[in-house]
């Protein structure tokens, strides 16, 4: 009864199988996992998202560099110099708005604007310029920046997320071989029995001891399952050019997956209670608060466009302490002002309207994702719990099952029964375990689907 205790054995993940002697190599789901990070060039792809991130960053800041321009005006005619221009500046813009300017002028010839005269040396200038409502503290600067800093936060959730999508699509990949594997086992074992059946069947025709045609009901049975093995056999060939996907071929030289016992998977998975942290929710908390420094803008474009400038000029050495010598900023300087309102202001309006239009109705799909979110975690933990509690029910009922089908060996060989019940009571032991092995399997997918659905594939 060896064999059929191996069989149970086997289905209830214990020991590994052992072929002609031989351990096999044994695969983990951690090391598979680990090979997947490190080997499959989409998995490493997904870093690129944080990458691009960081890239769009350091532009919304490129908007802030300061920027430095010459320009040269030179006009010659009929044998005179017209004029000759030559301005540089050197511009300095700050987040709050606030401006800094630092140039030099030169001007010479014959004819050009009175305006325009400056001293014989040229001209050096040093200024600001700073709006007063419009512009002022929210402006295209900071709101660039605040929200390039969240659309990197956001590619790193998203990455996480993509990550974790790769990884179940990998580790399903994983379970299937699992279980195809181990359903290999059971018919390769059932393969085994019915052909020492058909063998016995044969001895005991020869002997007299049975009719003929309880040997051709051997031999259909050994071809039925003959039949089944063929079936598994290419399921699991199929199964191995999928992994071969995910790592790369001629990667493990006969493998076997890792036992039930082993895998561990329920004791990394944390069930949740609360979703709110969730990667996906924490990414539309960022897309809100970059639609409400949008909004702040927009309300902010909506005001008078006021601007004040100040520009102090000189030619010669400085005196920043004597304020009557003409050469200090409160004896020679140009200022400014300059002020733009919009009459109706139709476009600020439509724009404050559309911002706050689209910040309700991304709030609306946060709360609509949390509560998916909720009722699919609880789903699927429904799912484990009641795929646990049929295993055990399985588990027990396929221990009967190893049972009858035992004694009705048993009766068999003592002439009390018939190959037809014989061979009904081990399609009934096998039927059960391949149902507890589906049932594990269901289990198991169904807390990879939480752990996707969580985002904890980081914890394998």
């Amino acid at each position: 009864m060896r064999i059929y205790q191996s069989i149970y054995i086997l289905i209830l993940g214990c020991f590994p199988l052992i072929v002609q002697g031989q351990s096999p190599v044994v695969f983990s789901f951690s090391e598979y996992l680990a090979q997947v990070r490190t080997q499959h060039p989409s998995f490493k792809q997904t870093t690129l998202i944080n990458q691009i991130a960081e890239a769009k960053l350091l532009k919304a800041k490129g908007a802030l560099d300061p920027k430095f321009n010459a320009d040269w005006d030179f006009k010659r005619f009929q044998g005179k110099n017209y004029f000759n221009v030559v301005t540089s500046k050197f511009k300095v813009p700050t987040i709050t708005g606030l401006e800094f300017e630092l140039g030099y002028k030169y001007t010479s010839g014959e004819f050009f604007n009175p305006e325009r005269t400056l001293p014989q040396e040229g001209q050096a200038f040093l200024g600001l310029r700073l709006p007063i409502f419009q512009g002022f503290l929210k402006n295209d600067y900071r709101t660039g920046i605040l929200q390039a800093k969240n659309y990197k936060k956001i590619a790193e959730a998203e990455t996480q997320i993509v990550q974790n999508d790769f990884l179940y699509q990998a580790a399903l990949g994983y379970l299937d071989w699992w279980v195809t594997y181990n359903k290999q086992v059971i018919i390769r074992e059932a393969t085994a029995i019915s052909l020492q059946q058909l063998q016995a069947s044969k001895q005991a025709f020869v002997e007299g001891d049975i009719a003929a045609i309880d040997t051709l009901k051997a031999f259909t049975e050994w071809q039925t399952i003959q039949l089944e093995s063929y079936e598994v056999n290419l399921e699991l060939a199929q199964i191995y050019n999928r992994l071969d996907f995910f790592l790369g071929k001629n990667t493990l030289t006969d493998p076997q997956p890792e036992s039930f016992s082993d895998l561990h998977i329920e004791d990394k998975i944390e069930i949740l209670t609360d979703w709110s942290n969730h990667p996906k929710l924490y990414m539309y908390q960022l897309k809100l608060e970059n639609l409400d420094y949008e909004l702040q803008l927009q309300r902010n474009n909506a005001l008078p466009e006021v601007g004040l400038s100040y520009n102090f000029l000189s030619a010669r050495h400085v005196n920043f302490f004597d304020a009557y010598n003409g050469y200090s900023p409160l004896g020679n300087y140009k200022v400014g002002m300059d002020i733009k309102v919009p009459i109706l202001n139709r476009k600020n309006r439509a724009a404050i309207q559309l911002a706050d239009l689209k910040y309700q109705s991304t709030e609306l799909e946060r709360s609509t994702q949390q509560r998916a979110l909720e009722l699919k975690g609880n789903n699927y933990a429904q799912q484990i719990q009641n795929y646990q509690e049929q295993s055990e029910w399985a588990a027990q009922l396929l221990e009967n099952y190893e049972s009858i089908f035992q004694n009705e060996l048993l009766k068999y060989r003592v002439g009390e029964s018939t190959l037809l019940v014989v061979n009904t009571r081990k399609q009934q032991f096998i039927q059960a375990q391949l149902k507890y092995l589906s049932l594990r399997y269901k289990y198991l997918k169904a807390l990879l689907a939480y752990a996707n659905l969580s985002v904890q594939y980081n914890k394998f």
